[in-house]
């Protein structure tokens, strides 16, 4: 900060839009520069002079203030670098009339004025707060006019059926701005569907396709949500949706209608009986280890799931599985399915160990003031205290010890949440208390 009191120190903002013409006059942030300098110059007898930092945004829009100068130019403000803001137009500040509401009153609340070069702006007046407002709304104005006038564009092309751009869909190729089937990969989409048709699996649609050899555009492997979301794409039977409703599409279908809808059809039904289906209550049959649970072979979570014998719906089986390899094709992890209650088992065995610990054991007896064969005893069936405690109580439990469980094919590997002993120990103290 200058400390000569008769100098007034002024910031420069310039900011283009985009890269583009950024060489032409008025349009490049050096044109703007150069007069905002002679805006300055103007008002020398006032002691105004251009402060050494520069504050640029190239390529950056004016919708917002997410933007690296302006940032620096609103944290320098609020230090006093500066006493003034020169900019050469309204909306190379900002186009958001809250935005520049916002920014007018931060200023002033650090004592800086804005001053446009095109425009008769300035914030120290009464008069040039309000031709600032104004300024404001007409910038506001023509920027959501804009927009419409762009979501109108978008909507003419859609409704007649055309393509507005975004992610290209498998067997396509983008060509003007038109879909054309891609020679590569349209005959694969129509196997897709009649495979679905023949065996009503994602899952063997997924596996048919790899086994082609077809590859996804972006490289990442195939996966049933990728399946079903091609399988239930209009666009492939020539159709897009305008407000909700198909309409034909420009672009040539690569699978008949009829088939389409067989196909969604099918899925439909489904789906419709997968609801209808009785499943396992999972408030009256619940998973202690939901959460904890991580498959050894790949690292990822291994989901519960219950589900009712075909022959006696009173019959409930618990189990967890692999949550990656159920959206594979083919089930690569050698674990597959793993009983709930056999799993349960082997870290209710392995918590028994952790509990007649002697550390533990000696922590409790020093918290009960009791003598360790008395804890040891207390804790010697550890199986059977399991199994008699309510679900929910067994579920809270779980938590309060159980950090994570990592399956291996043959193995179980569990780590213990220390502060979960810890609380596990207050329990049994206030328990012994009572």
């Amino acid at each position: 900060m200058n400390a000569d009191p008769t100098v007034v120190p002024v910031a420069i903002y310039t900011r283009k839009s985009t890269n583009h013409n950024m060489d032409l006059e008025m349009n490049s942030i050096e044109s703007q520069r150069q007069y905002c300098e002679s805006f300055v110059k103007a008002h020398a007898a006032e002691g105004w002079e251009v402060v050494a930092d520069r504050y640029d945004d190239p390529a950056y829009s004016g919708k917002d203030t997410s933007r690296p100068a302006f940032k620096r130019l609103m944290a320098d403000a609020k230090a006093g670098t500066f006493k003034v803001i020169v900019f050469y137009k309204l909306d190379r500040l900002s186009r958001n009339l809250r935005d520049f509401l916002d920014i007018t009153a931060a200023l002033e609340e650090c004592g800086v004025r804005l001053a446009c070069v095109a425009h008769p702006i300035d914030t120290g007046t009464a008069a040039g707060r309000a031709f600032v407002n104004l300024m404001a709304v007409f910038g506001q104005l023509e920027r959501e006019q804009s927009a419409e006038r762009v979501a109108d564009t978008f909507q003419a092309i859609r409704k007649r059926g055309g393509y507005i751009g975004g992610c290209t869909p498998f067997g396509y190729l983008v060509q003007d701005k038109h879909l054309v089937p891609d020679p590569e990969r349209r005959d694969v989409v129509r196997k897709m569907f009649e495979c679905f048709l023949q065996t009503a699996s994602e899952k063997a649609v997924a596996a048919m396709v790899e086994e082609c050899g077809a590859t996804r555009r972006d490289g990442r492997p195939w996966n049933l949500s990728y399946v079903g979301r091609i399988l239930r794409n209009r666009v492939y039977c020539g159709e897009v949706l305008f407000r909700g409703e198909p309409v034909q599409a420009e672009h040539e279908a690569l699978v008949p209608k009829e088939l389409w809808e067989a196909v969604n059809n099918l899925i439909k039904e489904h789906a419709e009986a997968s609801a209808a289906r009785p499943c396992a209550d999972q408030r009256s049959t619940p998973h202690p280890l939901a959460g904890l649970v991580r498959c050894g072979h790949c690292g990822g979570a291994m989901s519960p799931s219950s589900t009712h014998s075909r022959h006696d719906h009173s019959k409930v089986y618990r189990y967890f599985a692999c949550r990656n390899d159920a959206k594979r094709p083919h089930s690569l992890c050698p674990l597959n399915r793993v009983p709930a209650g056999e799993l349960e088992a082997v870290v209710v065995g392995q918590l028994g160990e952790v509990l007649r610990a002697p550390a533990f054991v000696s922590l409790v007896a020093e918290s009960l003031n009791l003598a360790p064969a008395e804890v040891i005893r207390k804790l010697e069936n550890v199986t059977e205290f399991w199994t008699g405690l309510f679900p929910a109580e067994r579920w809270r439990l779980m938590r309060l010890l159980v950090d994570r469980v990592t399956v291996r094919d043959g193995e179980v590997e569990i780590k213990i949440r220390t502060h979960g002993v810890e609380s596990v120990i207050e329990e049994i103290r206030n328990a012994h208390a009572d």
